[in-house]
């Protein structure tokens, strides 16, 4: 039997095992830097929405400013007689085309659905993410909905039975002494009113989550 050369045996495993343990640090050194590379896709995607949402809620913040100068503007006309009550009724109809939010978590829901949220180690920014998207978002489609409830089921009715279009082609507007008008208006004020402070808050935290991002980076 030939002698076993220990020290040589030994050398070997050694050997084995530091190869073991550098291809484990490797990989690992490999897969953090790929979730790196991936968290720091999604963070640019993500800031890429935010400032579009930033963008989109601007402009409606100017769109329902606007809608409640002219809701007030009819419901003052209501009060006058002849040609001047007879202005109102066009603006009546624009009043009809709403204001819409259109949220932009494409990036979110897709870090969500793919588990990939995860990516974000920093509790505090994935909390922050978390609460835009999920609640902050949820309160302004709420208040956004109460818009298009009225005008579906109130405003769009009245449009339908409330009006002679016939009579209103000669000029003749009767409906503007419909009372059910005037209340139509009011609750669209209203309503305009909550999803602009709603529209403010929601811009408010996108503009806080774009600069947690950014410190983040």
């Amino acid at each position: 039997m030939k002698k076993i050369n220990w020290q040589y045996a030994l050398g070997e495993i050694i050997i084995v095992m530091v190869g073991i343990s550098l291809a484990f640090a490797l990989n690992n050194w490999n897969e953090n830097r790929k979730e790196q590379n991936e968290k720091k896709l999604y963070l640019q995607s993500l800031v890429i929405d935010i400032e579009k949402e930033i963008e989109h809620l601007s402009q409606n913040d100017s769109l329902i400013k606007l809608k409640l100068s002219n809701i007030n503007t009819i419901l003052e006309l209501l009060s006058k007689e002849g040609k001047e009550k007879f202005n109102a009724a066009f603006k009546v109809f624009e009043v009809a085309n709403i204001v819409s939010f259109y949220p932009e978590n494409v990036t979110y829901l897709t870090m969500i659905n793919s588990g990939d949220i995860q990516l974000i180690k920093d509790f505090d920014l994935r909390r922050k993410i978390e609460t835009h998207y999920n609640q902050q978002h949820r309160l302004t489609k709420e208040n956004y909905e109460r818009i298009l409830i009225i005008n579906k089921q109130y405003l769009g009715d009245f449009f339908v039975n409330e009006i002679d279009y016939a009579a209103f082609n000669k000029g003749q507007a009767k409906f503007l002494d419909n009372p059910k008008l005037g209340n139509i208006l009011r609750s669209l004020f209203g309503s305009y009113n909550l999803a602009l402070q709603a529209n403010q808050s929601c811009l408010d935290s996108n503009k806080a989550l774009l600069d947690a991002i950014k410190y983040a980076n």
